[in-house]
């Protein structure tokens, strides 16, 4: 990121040597993290493997993730950083160590080996699963789909958030992420006015079903097993309710290109809602408006603070928006 910002400078001698200091400061920093989460993870009987053989991981944006070996077996490292969260998307690490405490020894989630709060904050300590991340959903729709289905169909943890996904809860968040996004960039009420008169109208209620969610089923955090199956990572937004909330995420166009490699085809969307039961896919149909909605709104607050392929996620959820007003 340095870099792409030293070539669009276009600045001379004092830029590029601020640049590097920089680039310095922050591989300093990096190094200082990993040696205190080692030292942690040592005091506690773990060995996380040297160090400078800790693989960065892309995909997440809230949290530090590193894949390492030790002891003949791959780990995974997550620096939990909890301060980046949202009510869509909360970040809580001993949330997230409850659920995979859980759900590890059933092969939904990556087995928990440690975890704990230190001197870097919160850190979980788990097993790599096996695999490649879904770089592309449609792939792989009816794996995930019977994943997700398995997943619903458990009894949820005590404790956990409740997402009955009724239209008044979906719509009052949408309109609390619209006003944050107003406090972020006062200078785009044209765009936010473009989004509320495509506001869905009518009413949804809230599911009657307690159904176990994942929360953030995205492809980045979706493992494809050698064996076909589907096992879900990055618990940190696992909640308790409807299951078309985990639906409208994993469907969303805004999603699939901000955490795949782009909007799902309209024949692999319908994949995947057919290996579904018939009343979740009635009852997304009749959500899927509210879902959109609350998810462009998102996208606006996302891209005014600075992220700004959120952008393109907005400009899709709108599209679809549109489309769904049509059809409608």
């Amino acid at each position: 990121m340095v870099k792409e910002r030293l070539r669009s400078s276009g600045g001379g001698p004092v830029q590029a040597v601020e640049g590097r200091r920089a680039l310095s400061g922050a591989l300093v920093r990096e190094e200082r993290l990993r040696r205190t989460i080692a030292r942690e993870a040592a005091a506690r009987g773990l060995s996380l493997g040297p160090i400078r053989c800790w693989q960065q991981m892309s995909g997440g944006r809230a949290n530090r993730v590193w894949r390492t070996k030790a002891a003949g077996r791959e780990l995974i490292v997550k620096q939990v950083r909890e301060h980046r969260t949202s009510s869509l998307f909360p970040n809580h690490a001993a949330g997230e160590a409850a659920v995979l405490a859980h759900l590890g020894p059933t092969g939904l989630a990556p087995e928990l080996l440690a975890h704990w709060r230190g001197e870097a904050g919160p850190v979980l300590v788990m097993a790599a699963v096996q695999g490649t991340v879904l770089s592309r959903g449609g792939e792989a729709v009816e794996a995930v789909a019977a994943t997700l289905l398995g997943l619903w169909r458990m009894q949820p943890l005590p404790g956990l958030r409740r997402r009955a996904g009724g239209s008044k809860t979906i719509l009052n968040e949408a309109h609390a992420f619209l006003e944050a996004w107003a406090r972020a960039a006062p200078e785009e009420a044209a765009e936010r006015a473009a989004l509320k008169r495509l506001a869905p109208t009518g009413e949804l209620p809230p599911s009657s079903r307690t159904a176990f969610l994942h929360g953030d089923p995205v492809p980045a955090n979706m493992i494809a097993e050698v064996d076909g199956n589907v096992t879900l990572v990055d618990w940190q937004c696992a909640a308790a309710g409807d299951p078309v909330e985990d639906m409208a995420l994993f469907l969303s166009p805004a999603m699939q290109q901000l955490y795949g490699d782009g909007p799902l085809s309209d024949a692999a969307a319908e994949r995947f809602l057919a290996a579904l039961p018939e009343d979740l896919v009635g009852r997304y149909a009749r959500a899927a408006p509210f879902h959109a909605f609350r998810l462009a709104a998102y996208c606006g607050w996302r891209a005014a603070l600075g992220d700004t392929d959120y952008r393109e996620g907005l400009r899709l959820e709108m599209v679809r928006l549109a489309a769904l007003r049509r059809q409608g």
